[in-house]
């Protein structure tokens, strides 16, 4: 499979993999299970094409031009002299002239075909683009940490590096071989159970292997860039990500009323800067859930899981089925427009045309 072909149908089955993520986050299971659908519907987007049983585009391959000279000899006088009707050139032994390609000239496809290599060297730029600024981002992020004091603390049962004095953010956190937890000096300045709470919140999205969940998504964004479901996805998981790590703190501070006035104390108070402990999930959908509790799901995870993995294999069977054609209709116009150039030729037998582009 090419690479145009395998990003196409990557993306196209992200989207349909979408439209059953939406149904499943219906079912309403919890938290930690919608995350695993997410990751389930990237991985099988990513996977699924190089085995599905479709993946070879239905043993269609391009045809350089050149090659199209030796199909007159493959099936003998198939391409006429101009002028010459479908009856008198198809080698059918019953040739069916309601069975026609009519060749018309397409903009958008010649211009496709004659840049076919400049879309694909575009595509590896791209790739290479991102691949390479993630990988300056993490180096510029180990340094950055060795120019600020750390400390060693325990949080429960935990072992964690504080990094003090790092402004640039917060409150957040990484794992970099340890962990880290950057301590913005204005939260010093909250109450002992105040920064507990943060600290609480900042150890769940450790225990979620976050940061990896990052790195993942930055590397995907080097093959999925023009892809806009990958930037759903993003979202989607800081979402549920927050959500998790708000149940993970009220569970350890065992109280979910100080939790929820720590939202609002730090969202109204301007001076505290805190703009990054909201990221991710709108402050009144983080409230209502640590006020409320979850939301009482509709299906228990096992069977939902099941019906949205039925659907994304159903979903990939459509997405291959229309690719497939879309390719073989492409393939199909390019030897009919060598063709029509060679010989002024423009019609075509359908069975005959299938029979050369396919075989």
């Amino acid at each position: 499979m090419s690479l145009p072909s395998y990003l196409l149908s990557s993306v196209l089955l992200s989207w349909i993999g979408v439209g059953v993520y939406l149904i499943f986050r219906w079912l309403r299971p919890e938290v930690k299970g919608q995350r695993i659908m997410v990751w389930l519907v990237i991985v099988a987007s990513l996977i699924i094409p190089l085995f599905s049983p479709l993946g070879d585009m239905a043993g269609t391959h391009y045809h350089a031009p050149e090659q199209l000279h030796s199909h007159k000899t493959t099936v003998d006088g198939f391409i006429p002299p101009a002028g010459v009707t479908i009856n008198e050139f198809c080698h059918c032994t019953e040739p069916q002239t309601r069975d026609v390609l009519l060749y018309q000239a397409s903009r958008f496809y010649d211009v496709l075909l004659a840049n076919a290599e400049l879309l694909s060297a575009i595509l590896i730029f791209f790739m290479l683009f991102f691949f390479l600024r993630h990988g300056i981002g993490v180096w510029k992020l180990r340094r950055t940490i060795k120019r600020y004091p750390v400390e060693k603390i325990r949080i429960g049962k935990h072992w964690v590096h504080l990094v003090r004095g790092f402004e640039e953010v917060s409150a957040g956190c990484v794992r970099l071989g340890k962990a880290y937890i950057f301590w913005h000096p204005d939260l010093d300045r909250l109450a002992q159970k105040e920064q507990e709470c943060i600290l609480y919140h900042e150890l769940s999205h450790l225990r979620q292997c976050n940061t990896y969940e990052k790195i993942i998504l930055s590397i995907l964004q080097g093959i999925w860039f023009f892809n806009p479901t990958l930037y759903f996805f993003r979202r989607e998981l800081e979402s549920l990500s927050e959500f998790q790590a708000d149940e993970f703190a009220t569970r350890h501070v065992n109280s979910k009323r100080d939790y929820a006035h720590l939202l609002l104390k730090v969202k109204s108070n301007q001076d505290l800067k805190l703009a990054h402990f909201f990221k991710g999930a709108t402050l009144r959908k983080r409230i209502e859930r640590i006020v409320k509790g979850r939301p009482r799901a509709r299906l228990p995870l096992i069977p939902a899981a099941v019906i949205g993995l039925c659907l994304l294999f159903c979903g990939d069977l459509a997405a291959q089925s229309y690719i497939t054609h879309s390719i073989q209709e492409l393939e199909v116009y390019e030897f009919m427009a060598h063709a029509n150039e060679e010989t002024g030729q423009e019609e075509f037998c359908k069975k005959c045309t299938y029979e050369i582009v396919c075989e």
